[in-house]
């Protein structure tokens, strides 16, 4: 699969149909601070700053962030694992917790309809992420936003417009479910309207998301604005990539301003009251842990203050 024009011409589309040529300059302006705060660049300039532009990030709990930095050392072939990987591991049926065979479920339906996009059979390779600019991710998935470097991500990978799941909510559902069932032929055409590829289409991707929720106004957006437009609480340029990962495929771990500041309160209730419950200080206990194991393997823990301009 290779990056094609289809974003671009999207973008164009969309600033053609804005009526005021003064607000279309405006937001053809933000179109190209999309396509500089992307790559990396300073505002109002060509320098690159290391570190910076968009990222392909997978957020996941303090409690298993262990396994995923270890696991090369412990020569598991897949350090961070996905539903499937997981329940292989409970092949028991008898186990507590052992996966039970079902009906195909809601995920893997998307899964067999994605899988057509991939030129894969099915989705038991799947490892889903998103794009972030300089955020700490979905934090819904997990207080731990682990980055992959740039060149972790193969070229052409998958990446959607939107969530997946949205393929099975309204109004997208009326169209590729009939009778509770769904039709594939019709769930593949709508997933490929919303295809594109890692790393060539996603800027224009990224502009396409902005510009379709920009003010008609003579106001120029932000770099602040594109962070937070990439990556909304769950409305996200979804990635889906065909392998695992590890430790040495990281280029850093992200925290929340918020989380950490809940961590101080956890531990300065500690010291001087009202003692906080045992959940409160197990989830720290796992933090702290985490940040330990994270300097062990030589990953860098930062924690994210602001989602505005890089100086």
């Amino acid at each position: 699969m290779a990056g094609t024009s289809g974003w671009l011409d999207r973008r164009k589309k969309m600033l053609s149909k804005i009526d005021d040529s003064s607000i279309q300059s405006y937001r053809s302006a933000d179109a190209e601070l999309v396509s500089s705060v992307m790559n990396g660049f300073r505002p109002d300039s060509r320098e690159k700053v290391p570190q910076s532009g968009m990222r392909v990030v997978c957020n996941i709990s303090s409690a298993h962030i262990a396994a995923v930095l270890t696991g090369e050392s412990r020569k598991d072939p897949k350090p961070y694992k996905n539903r499937y990987d997981l329940a292989s591991q409970r092949k028991d049926p008898q186990a507590v917790g052992a996966r039970v065979p079902t009906p195909q479920s809601l995920r893997e339906k998307i899964d067999s309809v994605l899988a057509s996009l991939t030129s894969t059979s099915d989705g038991k390779e799947f490892y889903y992420a998103a794009i972030e600019l300089n955020g700490s991710g979905i934090r819904y998935f997990g207080d731990l936003c682990m980055v992959l470097k740039p060149e972790e991500t193969d070229p052409n990978t998958l990446v959607l417009f939107k969530n997946s799941y949205d393929l099975s909510r309204s109004p997208i559902r009326e169209e590729v479910f009939v009778n509770g069932s769904i039709d594939m032929a019709k769930a593949i055409d709508k997933a490929k309207e919303l295809q594109g590829v890692w790393p060539d289409d996603v800027i224009e991707m990224a502009a396409c998301k902005l510009l379709d929720g920009a003010n008609p106004t003579e106001r120029r957006i932000t770099s602040g604005t594109v962070s937070a437009g990439v990556l909304f609480d769950e409305d996200y340029l979804e990635v889906i990539r065909l392998e695992s990962f590890g430790a040495s495929s990281l280029e850093e771990i992200r925290l929340s301003a918020q989380d950490v500041a809940v961590e101080g309160r956890v531990a300065e209730r500690l010291r001087s009251g009202p003692a906080p419950s045992f959940a409160e200080l197990q989830w720290r206990h796992r933090r702290r842990g985490a940040e330990r194991i994270a300097t062990q393997v030589r990953v860098s823990t930062r924690v994210v203050a602001t989602a505005g301009r890089t100086r």
